[in-house]
């Protein structure tokens, strides 16, 4: 046992490890999944940073396989798959706040209230790229 098992809870997918043991050559794919989960929705317990760091010690060790015949992935085929994933990720975001958004603004409730939304939006127009650089 680990010194990280215990301050997980329980939660034995939030271990690296766990992940590559239980899920093989799927890892690769399960992690990918991840990242556009974390970057697209709103989904507050994931791995997502961590995981990337384990994936790179997994390509640098030759123990991460994407195909199941021993053929080991080549890290820029693992960049350029995470980088595409957390592209997707965010544009799935972007869409569903573009779908949602704007009934969620015509709603007046009592935890999301439509002056928060125009104060946001008058900072951003205000300040623009910068606030989000900074941010």
């Amino acid at each position: 046992m680990n010194f990280w098992h215990p301050l997980l809870f329980g939660l034995d997918w939030m271990d690296p490890q766990w992940l590559l043991d239980h899920y093989g050559t799927a890892f690769f794919w399960v992690s990918l999944a991840i990242v556009v989960v974390e970057c697209g929705l709103f989904f507050p317990i994931l791995p997502g940073d961590s995981l990337l760091f384990a994936i790179g010690l997994f390509v640098a060790s030759g123990a991460l396989e994407i195909t199941g015949r021993g053929e080991v992935v080549d890290i820029v085929v693992v960049l350029l798959s995470f980088i595409t994933a957390a592209l997707l990720g965010n544009v799935m975001g972007y869409e569903i706040g573009r779908k949602l958004g704007p009934p969620i603004l015509r709603h007046e409730g009592s935890i999301i209230k439509k002056e928060h939304f125009v104060k946001s939006h008058e900072f951003f127009e205000k300040h623009g790229a910068p606030a989000l650089i900074i941010g």
